[in-house]
């Protein structure tokens, strides 16, 4: 039996727990659970991950789980729970994460393809522009290299 590459272990991996999602209107809240799950089926496959909080990140005053595996992919199954939303008054942001992501080219590719497949391959700038949603002014700039050396939660 031929084993199957990481990225498309990953993928199946992903797209597996979304299904466990799909259909619920708001996924606020669902993150630790997704991020959980999909950390589990990972490491079962002995494929290296780690779960990261936005509080430890970028300087948050909330929680928002999200999973860096074998090192440039970032998976976040629920970052539609930041997509701006008419009558919604924000909480803990000044700003709807997505309309930050919106204001560069590579943001919007960030954002399509967390909404369309809950994952981006990311790599020094992506990963900084996604943490940025979060927090406009986040300083200093991490690189993955610094992401994976933090002991994750």
């Amino acid at each position: 039996m031929v084993m199957k590459m990481d990225e498309e272990i990953i993928k199946e991996i992903v797209l597996n727990v979304k299904k466990e999602i799909v259909g619920i209107d708001d996924v606020s809240g669902l993150c630790f659970y997704t991020s959980n799950n999909i950390s589990y089926d990972l490491n079962a496959l002995g494929i290296k991950n780690q779960i990261f909080n936005i509080r430890d990140l970028a300087d948050a005053d909330y929680d928002h789980y999200f999973v860096l595996a074998n090192s440039n992919y970032l998976i976040d199954l629920t970052y539609s729970q930041f997509l701006k939303k008419e009558n919604h008054t924000l909480r803990f942001f000044d700003e709807w994460p997505s309309e930050i992501l919106l204001k560069s080219e590579k943001g919007k590719i960030i954002l399509e393809d967390l909404l369309s497949q809950g994952y981006i391959i990311t790599d020094n700038e992506m990963m900084n522009l996604y943490l940025k949603s979060f927090n406009e002014y986040l300083d200093p700039i991490f690189t993955l290299g610094d992401l994976t050396s933090k002991k994750s939660r």
